[in-house]
């Protein structure tokens, strides 16, 4: 699974995937899952804003079966959704797809990317994953028929800074059974007490033009 956050202002992002009682098990074997554009359906609002929910389907197949992913916007913390500048046609802030754009060019579709402008002082957002059998979500209560994946992956890239003072970006992670964190050389890993999370902090306020570079990348 590979997520790319990237940002245009400070960040504060909460991986928040929901461990479920599932009905099935899946070893995704650390290959990729794809939460593309095409296969993106707004159940409730498009996304960006709290309560919203989108769907993701046919993220991944394991031996012949389909998985769904339902994303839920949870928190927005003096943050709103911005999408850059040069953005491409038919694009959105909540999960850009485009390569145009400032320091786009090696985004992919593939990746779930939301873009954000956060207000003075920075902010935050959270998501929940919740992954689910193929053509199992329910509309009416928003929910599907849960699914538990092993071996998974999480990239996150882009965690520098803006080029403006204390302008250092960091994501926060919970409920893995098993850690395996690679960082990138800037990146600097942290436990924040009153959350209760791991956090991944940017050592430099500076920005890295290419957003997939291994220094600002954590898995």
């Amino acid at each position: 699974m590979i997520f790319s956050f990237k940002n245009l202002l400070r960040l504060a992002i909460i991986w928040m995937p929901l461990h479920l009682s599932a009905v099935n098990s899946y070893n995704v074997n650390y290959n990729d899952v794809s939460f593309l554009a095409a296969n993106r359906t707004n159940q409730v609002g498009n996304g960006e804003s709290i309560g919203d929910v989108v769907l993701y389907t046919d993220i991944i197949t394991i031996g012949g079966t389909s998985i769904d992913c339902i994303v839920h916007t949870t928190s927005l913390n003096n943050a709103s959704f911005a999408l850059p500048g040069s953005a491409g046609a038919g694009t959105n802030a909540y999960d850009y797809s485009a390569t145009s754009g400032g320091s786009l060019s090696a985004n992919e579709d593939r990746f779930f990317s939301p873009l954000f402008s956060f207000g003075s002082g920075g902010g935050f957002t959270a998501f929940r994953f919740e992954f689910i059998e193929d053509g199992s979500f329910n509309a009416a209560t928003n929910s599907g028929t849960a699914v538990f994946l092993e071996n998974v992956a999480v990239n996150s890239y882009d965690i520098d800074g803006n080029g403006g003072s204390n302008s250092n970006q960091f994501n926060r992670f919970e409920q893995f059974s098993t850690g395996q964190y690679i960082t990138g050389g800037n990146i600097q890993i942290l436990y924040d007490a009153t959350s209760g999370l791991t956090e991944f902090k940017s050592n430099t306020s500076a920005n890295t033009s290419n957003v997939t570079n291994e220094n600002t990348r954590i898995r």
